[in-house]
């Protein structure tokens, strides 16, 4: 543990899990772990920021009936223009079945490439903006943070280890390349640093607000998180299709048995 990590209840060994996923007959993508009982999940979202020369990401969420949230794919990319990511989130997009996707809302012109072309299940754009607003500098951006503590320590977030399908991106070198990679070193900002936000009215503690060093796929969940928290991505109404039972609901009708056994049929 590093003095001033800001996920200072993080432990990789209990919340990076080995572990496949697959969709069953029932139209829901299961996750299987080694020795575990299959976890089904019940809806997925999306969170994005967007990136050049740093990193852009989107990371694929799933949600289960226990309030965990698994990261079952993330894309952790530099160099790739805003044509590229759209492409890359229809591929996530028709691959998973996507509810929303929560972006950064400062790249207005790649939203829009996006949502001219892609749309959820309702109709509705696909992407839609996270709240960054404050009326006090850092106020919104810590209150996310804490809300990801929150649902750490209870044990409700979850990585895949693979949840990068893809090739290292060899720019990186030594930084982070996925959402966990970068848990460890997200830091609280020095008192230094916190010191600008005196002018703009910030009050508090001088450790309100994490440094902006490696936490792009960080600020992608945190995103996506605090959306479902306010409520701003609600789980889609859907109609469950189960899978047909063996024993259709008219054979157990007296009156249907009765003429199967008149026609020697039953």
């Amino acid at each position: 543990m590093v003095e001033g990590q800001v996920f200072d209840n993080w432990d990789a060994d209990q919340f990076v899990v080995d572990g496949e996923v697959s969709k069953h007959d029932d139209g829901f993508w299961y996750v299987h772990q080694p020795g575990e009982e299959p976890v089904r999940l019940l809806w997925l979202a999306a969170g994005q920021d967007w990136g050049y020369t740093s990193p852009g990401v989107v990371s694929v969420w799933g949600f289960d009936d226990e309030g965990r949230a698994w990261c079952v794919e993330e894309v952790y990319k530099t160099r790739e223009d805003d044509a590229w990511w759209a492409e890359a989130i229809e591929d996530l997009h028709e691959y998973w079945g996507i509810w929303r996707v929560v972006s950064d809302p400062e790249n207005a012109a790649g939203i829009a490439m996006v949502n001219r072309k892609l749309r959820a299940r309702d109709n509705r754009p696909l992407l839609i903006t996270a709240d960054k607003s404050s009326m006090q500098a850092g106020k919104r951006k810590f209150a996310m943070v804490m809300h990801v503590h929150n649902l750490i320590g209870e044990g409700k977030i979850r990585f895949l280890r693979d949840c990068r399908k893809h090739d290292r991106d060899v720019y990186l070198k030594s930084k982070p390349g996925t959402t966990y990679e970068e848990m460890t070193g997200y830091m609280w900002a020095p008192p230094r640093i916190f010191q600008r936000y005196d002018m703009v009215g910030g009050e508090g503690p001088a450790l309100d607000v994490p440094v902006k060093v490696n936490d792009h796929s960080i600020d992608a969940m945190l995103y996506l998180m605090w959306a479902v928290f306010e409520k701003q991505v609600t789980p889609p109404n859907r109609v469950i299709f189960e899978t047909r039972r063996p024993e259709h609901i008219l054979t157990r009708d007296p009156e249907f048995l009765r003429l199967q056994r008149m026609r020697g049929l039953a």
